[in-house]
């Protein structure tokens, strides 16, 4: 018997045109019926008939004649099913002292560092790990497990606290960065002209594939996870699918493509394009507000961040902070010939990263976030910066290579109080991932 059911919805509400493909969310290991219980209603109604006629025999004594009565009960239909098979559950991994996790990788292979938050010494690194395309370029840490994806393949779930591999799964061409919540990971993978794109959901104490959507020749573009609910932008269409199986909660369709990296805050979710940001409510998807900045557009799809009811983002050279509320300007800071490219907020600060465009440029400011006012500013390396992360007192950011001429990534740690360097590890070719510490 099939235990995969694939469950086909249509993208669109019926009230719209057809869509020219169908999404189809396919569920594994899920049976859709079972053998018929004891307990079911045939079964009960026949014993309470029976039940009933032997209290009134028995109530007549000696004075009537008992009447023997064939009861005619129904057949209980027993359907054959297959056992969903149930992993044998891994052990708790063993739990790891803080430490700073990335990866780096060129060309199909990469390996992931464990460093020493406090020096940057190495107390670990994985087996070299060969990918289909390009190295590994997102890492994430839970429950003292190490998540590490590549943009070809596979999925790998390393022990943080040795790096000792727990498990590994193939995936599709993927095109966003690991995203986790309540147990599950999500990845987006991107279409061609051969196939279409596909969001999947793995199970991550083992890696079991638990659904997968077919989000048509779009691909699945940036996911954003929180409470247990999925959010995705396909085509024209804002969606939220549950994250347990994959089912539509809400579509809210569009009359522009919104893309970006969606962030959700505090019930809503933000997007972020190059000259614009939308705000929805994460609830059912109606839009909340838009903020359209009118300087022209950034070449950049970098993520906004959320903080003290603040939205922070920039176009091309200008920051903007707007009031989550509404979306209305709270303050602007506009820069000379330096582009906007990440933000992200920690403490009452908000740190921005900066480039110069067609000149590489890895510079790095905190900012007031109340009111945008600079508290330090420094140029870390002639590369690409990605948001720095702020942990256990020390602010952590790495650089990537803006060329492939260019010198191999570097993972900084930096003091959040003037940006000062405490300790660097340089890779010894290639890209270095953004670092995640716990």
């Amino acid at each position: 018997m099939r235990t995969d059911v694939p469950l086909r919805t249509s993208l669109h509400a019926t009230s719209q045109p057809a869509h020219r493909y169908q999404h189809t969310t396919r569920r594994l290991g899920h049976a859709p019926w079972g053998p018929v219980p004891w307990g079911s209603a045939p079964l009960l109604t026949a014993l309470a008939l029976l039940l009933t006629a032997c209290s009134s025999s028995s109530a007549a004594g000696s004075q009537a004649t008992a009447t023997a009565t064939t009861m005619n009960f129904p057949t209980a239909t027993t359907t054959a099913t297959t056992p969903v098979p149930i992993p044998t559950p891994l052990a708790s991994p063993p739990p790891a002292p803080p430490s700073v996790y990335f990866a780096t990788g060129k060309g199909a292979s990469s390996t992931v560092y464990a460093l020493n938050p406090i020096n940057g010494a190495v107390r670990w690194r994985s087996a070299s790990i060969q990918g289909n395309a390009g190295g590994v370029f997102s890492v994430l840490l839970a429950h003292n497990v190490v998540y590490a994806l590549g943009s070809g393949g596979p999925l790998i779930a390393l022990q943080a606290a040795d790096g000792k591999e727990r498990w590994r799964v193939s995936t599709h061409r993927v095109i966003a960065p690991l995203v986790m919540d309540d147990g599950i990971i999500y990845l987006s993978s991107s279409a061609d002209s051969f196939s279409y794109g596909f969001v999947d959901a793995y199970r991550a104490s083992d890696g079991k594939l638990l659904w997968e959507y077919n989000t048509g020749p779009s691909g699945g573009g940036e996911l954003a996870a929180a409470n247990g609910v999925l959010y995705l932008n396909v085509d024209l269409t804002l969606l939220a699918l549950r994250g347990s199986d994959g089912a539509i909660l809400w579509q809210h369709a569009q009359n522009t493509s919104i893309g970006g990296i969606p962030v959700v805050a505090d019930g809503t979710i933000y997007y972020n394009r190059p000259d614009e940001v939308f705000a929805f409510n994460a609830a059912d998807g109606a839009q909340r507000w838009t903020f359209r900045q009118s300087y022209g557009s950034s070449p950049y799809g970098f993520p906004l961040s959320v903080g003290n009811g603040l939205v922070f983002t920039g176009f091309a050279t200008t920051l903007y902070a707007l009031h989550a509320s509404d979306g209305t300007l709270a303050w602007s800071k506009a820069y000379s010939r330096t582009y906007i490219e990440a933000t992200s907020f920690a403490g009452g600060i908000l740190y921005v990263t900066q480039t110069k465009g067609t000149v590489a440029y890895g510079g790095l400011v905190a900012l007031q976030a109340a009111d945008g006012k600079q508290l330090w500013g420094i140029q870390l390396s002639d590369h690409s910066a990605a948001p720095p992360v702020l942990a256990g007192g020390t602010l952590y950011i790495n650089i990537t290579p803006t060329f492939s001429s260019s010198p191999p990534g570097v993972v900084y740690a930096l003091r959040p109080s003037n940006g000062s360097i405490l300790w660097q590890y340089r890779a010894t070719a290639g890209d270095v991932s953004p670092p995640v510490v716990g």
